[in-house]
């Protein structure tokens, strides 16, 4: 079995630490070595590709690898379920929950030894947190809704429901799709917060620079037209940091803070948690006293992280219709948030259901706008090619292109492209720069082959560079955009993050984005691994928003086109959105959603 291992990881079928966990396994291990072999090249594979588990009774007796005429290997099939369970019970390498061993044995789901206590340390202490009661001076309370959101009406104010809900519980989370009004939310929840409790030490928290910088931007935004006290304006955060730096990691990437060093402050509110993955997310808890107040904000429907887990999605549970318990619904309607009987209440309802209000309604994409319909049209699964031509062809802020004959991007959107790029090369300033390029991406689904960022980036630079708007003969050329690939904790830089490459008087460097505002420059010799950027992943982009993207589908459907990867690169243009695909492949990417295995959301309460 190693033997046949070792050529799929040459195949490229298998990651080298797939190989070595399986190899390692089967020379230590008892039983049936092969079996146990294949058992955790195939768990660590899919941890590689998100899943925080294996769920076996999904994947028992099914092909997990496709075979391969070149080295003559047949396709593999798991065991059976009953057979691949009584094999991991009697393998030395399987622990049982709560054990430390490589890999765990929970039921029916099999874990890295590692993940199982990142995702029950999770469920732990947000189960935990939300087991505390909260006092709340509910004619205060009332007095600050009423003067923030209006007289009370007959219908439901999702806003207003969601700020006491922020105010009545010790974690929250506030979900709902671009425009939907979270930042605009959160910003009164801590008006009310602050009139309880008038010292309040509040951190604001992103997944990464880019995000950071997005949610400063749009609070600045937001507090300079509102009517605020200013001995109550002194006391909202004006910075916001990445979950990163507010652990703060040593030069090793290792986390200062955690459980035995804790950062002590009362309210910690974190946006885009759709990009946090489980470890992350078990880190940023565990550097956390349990009497600090959580508000998680996010849009449950984006793709999930990079890394392994789908935390946001796994915290709101299933969706649907908004449900609160009947205490909760009690609470609300004393301190004025709905009136009597509005939200239907049951007894059944869990500790996490309390903790969650969704925001329906978009402010940003109103009925003239096509984004907004595109975005809710995928949202719902809609797989009809007729529907999405009438969007297409209906509104002036959506445009769809087919791929041209011998997979060339069509030459009016070509041509477009170079308009959005030339703007930017065409700046008096890096600032100006800065701003221009920042209002324009191109989105793909792959990094490699036809319609990826790879493709994309070399097209973009080879026209520009033809048409004379830049000159590539050097690495660092005047103009270059980059993204980190990998975290340089004593740059403070890190995996994601955007720069602009510019030369002026005082020389050429790499200018990126402070989390306080700005700019700051970094010698182009000191970067870490990046690459050219003016395409990104789709996952890359989350955090971030464009005033137009051009999102680049492949020819052909492959297994990252779904649902929540179109909505997601749907949703980061603000103005104008531009799709290169073919329709069958739009539509069948519409109709397949993403699955992460995940034992959180069960540990969490929800079905």
């Amino acid at each position: 079995m190693l033997a046949e291992l070792r050529q799929r990881q040459a195949l490229g079928q298998l990651r080298a630490i797939d190989y070595l966990f399986a190899e390692f396994v089967a020379e230590r291990g008892g039983g049936n070595s092969d079996m146990m072999a294949l058992t955790a090249s195939v768990l660590s594979l899919s941890n590689g590709q998100g899943d925080v588990c294996l769920e076996l009774d999904g994947i028992a007796g099914k092909e997990v690898f496709p075979g391969s005429d070149d080295l003559d290997l047949a396709a593999r099939h798991m065991p059976s379920l009953d057979e691949w369970i009584s094999e991991l019970e009697q393998c030395p390498w399987v622990g049982s929950p709560g054990d430390m061993q490589p890999m765990i044995l929970d039921g029916l789901r099999l874990y890295l030894g590692k993940y199982w206590q990142f995702e029950q340390g999770v469920a732990d202490q947000l189960l935990r947190r939300l087991s505390q009661s909260v006092e709340v001076n509910a004619d205060l309370m009332r007095q600050g809704l009423e003067q923030r959101f209006g007289t009370l009406t007959d219908a439901p104010d999702w806003q207003r429901i969601a700020a006491a809900v922020s105010v009545l519980s010790p974690v929250s989370v506030i979900t709902g799709g671009p425009g939907t009004g979270k930042t605009t939310t959160v910003l009164k929840v801590l008006l009310l917060l602050l009139e309880q409790q008038p010292l309040l030490d509040i951190r604001l928290l992103a997944p990464t620079g880019k995000a950071a910088a997005r949610l400063s931007e749009s609070i600045t935004r937001q507090l300079a037209s509102m009517e605020i006290p200013e001995q109550v304006r002194e006391r909202l955060p004006s910075q916001v940091s990445t979950i990163h730096r507010f652990l703060r990691p040593d030069h090793r990437g290792r986390f200062r803070h955690n459980h035995r060093h804790p950062v002590v402050t009362d309210l910690v509110i974190v946006d885009e948690v759709s990009m946090v993955d489980l470890p992350l997310m078990s880190r940023l808890l565990d550097a956390l006293p349990e009497s600090t107040r959580l508000i998680f904000l996010g849009d449950r429907f984006q793709l999930s992280s990079v890394e392994a887990g789908s935390v946001l999605a796994d915290i709101c549970g299933p969706g649907g219709s908004l449900t609160f318990s009947e205490g909760r619904g009690r609470q609300l309607e004393q301190v004025g948030a709905i009136q009597e009987g509005l939200i239907e209440s049951t007894a059944d309802a869990g500790l996490m259901s309390d903790a969650i209000v969704e925001l329906r309604h978009s402010y940003r994409f109103d009925a003239a706008s096509g984004i907004g319909a595109l975005a809710g049209m995928v949202n719902q699964g809609e797989t009809r090619w007729a529907d999405y031509e009438q969007v297409f062809e209906g509104f002036d802020d959506v445009t769809q292109y087919d791929w041209g004959q011998g997979s060339e991007l069509p030459g009016a959107m070509q041509l477009r492209l170079m308009q959005w790029y030339g703007e930017y090369l065409s700046a008096d300033d890096l600032e100006q720069a800065w701003q221009r390029l920042n209002q324009v991406r191109v989105l793909c689904a792959t990094r490699q082959g036809v319609g990826s960022v790879e493709w994309m980036n070399q097209l973009v630079e080879e026209e520009l560079s033809r048409q004379g708007l830049l000159s590539t003969g050097e690495e660092f050329y005047h103009g270059r955009p980059i993204m980190v690939t990998r975290n340089d904790y004593g740059l403070g830089i890190f995996n994601g993050d955007v720069g602009l490459v510019w030369e002026d008087e005082q020389g050429r460097f790499a200018w990126f984005e402070n989390p306080e505002g700005g700019l700051r420059p970094i010698s182009v010799h000191q970067l870490p691994e990046h690459e050219t950027a003016y395409a990104l992943t789709v996952h890359k982009s989350q955090g971030s928003e464009y005033d137009c993207v051009l999102m680049v589908l492949p020819e052909e459907l492959l297994a990252v086109v779904t649902r929540e990867l179109i909505y997601t690169g749907i949703t980061r243009a603000k103005s104008e959105l531009a799709i290169v695909s073919n329709p069958e492949v739009l539509m069948q990417g519409c109709g397949r959603r993403t699955s992460r295995g995940s034992g959180l959301a069960q540990r969490l309460g929800w079905a």
